[in-house]
């Protein structure tokens, strides 16, 4: 079993840092797959829209 969140934190109003983790239920082992520091925030707001939903399904999932 797979566990996948993400932590949005804005720095200033200028930049947003977006951190993506996957956790392997199973081992317990933390996976960081993505980080992504964005130029701005209508680039974080848009990362996070369509990237979380689209290509962050665990493995071997239907979505």
């Amino acid at each position: 079993m797979t566990y996948i969140g993400s932590y949005r934190s804005t720095i200033g109003d200028e930049y947003a840092v977006i951190v993506v983790w996957r956790i392997d239920l199973l081992s317990l082992l933390l996976f960081s797959d993505h980080f992504i520091l964005a130029s701005s925030k209508k680039q974080a707001d848009r990362w996070s829209t369509n990237t979380l939903q689209q290509n962050m399904t665990p493995r071997g999932a239907t979505a």
